[in-house]
């Protein structure tokens, strides 16, 4: 109970006059933007889902930035383009599989017999 407490007390100090739930939205877009690799367009779909959000325009927009540069580091590949395959003089892929994917798994992910 007492670190909930502690947190929405750093929350308020950090970014008055916003309520703790938008926590989530921050956490939304980021993953969003992440995953996507395409940081305006996150956020403007959450903006748009959520028709609000426009006081923590500043965090989500941080989150996103700092959620998208590391998802960039790490992988390189958006949603929308890991199952495409290798052209020439794009980054290399990774080889061996990936943690949570079987290593008889085919190309798509899955199982083969």
């Amino acid at each position: 109970m007492w670190s909930a407490v502690r947190r929405r007390v750093a929350w308020n100090v950090l970014w008055p006059g916003s309520s703790s739930g938008a926590y989530a939205m921050v956490g939304a877009a980021a993953m969003l933007g992440a995953a996507m690799q395409a940081p305006l367009a996150s956020l403007a779909v959450v903006l748009k889902l959520t028709h609000s959000g426009f006081q923590i325009m500043v965090p989500m927009l941080a989150a996103t930035v700092i959620a998208t540069a590391v998802a960039c580091y790490i992988d390189g590949y958006s949603i929308y383009s890991a199952r495409l395959p290798p052209q020439r003089g794009g980054p290399p892929r990774r080889s061996g599989a990936v943690s949570g994917i079987a290593s008889n798994a085919g190309t798509d992910g899955l199982t083969t017999a």
